[in-house]
């Protein structure tokens, strides 16, 4: 017989837990939370340990008001998820949609089998993180100051080349600056930390005359100290596969992918 699963939604800031007992396929809608601030953490406990790994992370996430899914980072640590910010902040004023999918998998491999939702809306109060943004062209790459270290980084990297034309945003993402710049068929990200280790990402198309299907992934490390060698790993080619795992320069590193974008999660320690 199927096991049910308990699942316990907890908010920061108040001792109050909420039980939510799954009794048949259906999606779940919460109820609706105002008022929320923007450094908010969603922490979602469970009756079982969750499986820890980056796809199952990815069955937990949040959309905008639009319904687009929004660069978010999911912690799992044993039958407690996490769900932090974009950026490490929302946007005030605005609604958002936190995602639980039926894939979700407990270390037994059992799937959570239901679609939960819960819609809520932050306060006015924006926060001003104190960083400084790393600039750079695809030629050159340089930063201005250092950024505040967080244990992982994760970025989503949309195929704009599709769109032939140059594309260029900044964005602070979990403490770490970050610039990206599509120019062609080519895209890069840097990010800096306190102790002021670089990291490039570039995507290289497939057909760069044409614009088409991203499938290798280029990238540059540089240790914790100015002395570490540069260590450079070329062609995380995208086949069958949907992730790679690799690892270099004490970084553990994971890359996937689904049908129009990549993913890259960094992982290391303090």
């Amino acid at each position: 017989m199927k096991r049910k699963l308990a699942l316990f939604l907890f908010t920061l800031c108040l001792s109050l837990t909420i039980p939510m007992y799954i009794q048949a396929a259906e999606t779940i809608k919460w109820p609706d939370k105002q008022n929320v601030a923007t450094d908010k953490k969603w922490t979602i406990e469970f009756n079982t340990p969750i499986l820890d790994t980056p796809s199952n992370s990815l069955q937990m996430y949040l959309t905008d008001e639009y319904g687009m899914k929004i660069p978010s980072i999911t912690t799992i640590e044993g039958n407690q998820t996490v769900l932090h910010p974009p950026g490490r902040y929302f946007q005030p004023f605005s609604t958002y949609t936190l995602h639980v999918q039926p894939d979700l998998q407990s270390r037994e491999e059992k799937a959570f089998g239901e679609h939960l939702s819960m819609d809520f809306t932050t306060t006015g109060t924006e926060q001003n993180p104190s960083h400084r943004l790393f600039t750079g062209d695809a030629g050159s790459l340089s930063h201005n100051d250092y950024v505040t270290q967080v244990n992982q980084a994760s970025l989503q990297a949309l195929d704009l080349a599709i769109m032939h034309r140059p594309m260029s945003f900044e964005e602070i993402k979990e403490g770490y600056a970050m610039k990206y710049d599509a120019v062609s068929s080519s895209s890069f990200y840097t990010y800096g930390t306190e102790k002021a280790d670089l990291i490039q990402v570039s995507w290289v198309s497939e057909d760069p005359m044409t614009g088409g299907e991203f499938r290798s992934i280029q990238a540059l490390i540089r240790g914790l100290s100015e002395d570490d060698p540069i260590e450079e790993v070329n062609d995380f080619i995208f086949s069958e596969e949907k992730q790679i795992h690799e690892i270099f320069n004490g970084y553990d590193v994971w890359l996937f992918r689904d049908d129009s974008s990549f993913e890259l999660h960094i992982f290391y320690d303090q």
